[in-house]
């Protein structure tokens, strides 16, 4: 995951990218809308944390920034107003 997170992380735009990179290793195909969102804030907290992932390699602060910003402003699927489907 290359270059700087974007000011106004999306689903679209930033999150399903930041899964595929540093989350699908350990947790399979964990790239589907509905299935983050419903675990959003428990996974901003253990990332925040620094307790996930596990192994290297790691996101930057300014990725993990990103995501926990993409959960505190309510997990937009993108920036269009349809903050709530999944593809």
């Amino acid at each position: 995951m290359a270059g700087n997170p974007p000011s106004s992380p999306t689903w679209v735009n930033f999150t399903k990218d930041f899964m595929t990179a540093y989350c699908t290793r350990c947790h399979g195909n964990f790239t589907d809308y509905n299935e983050v969102a419903a675990v959003g804030q428990d996974a901003a907290s253990r990332v925040q944390a620094g307790s996930m992932p596990q192994s290297a390699p790691y996101p930057t602060d300014a990725q993990i920034s990103a995501f926990v910003q993409w959960v505190t402003d309510g997990l937009p699927f993108d920036n269009n107003g349809d903050d709530d489907s999944a593809n």
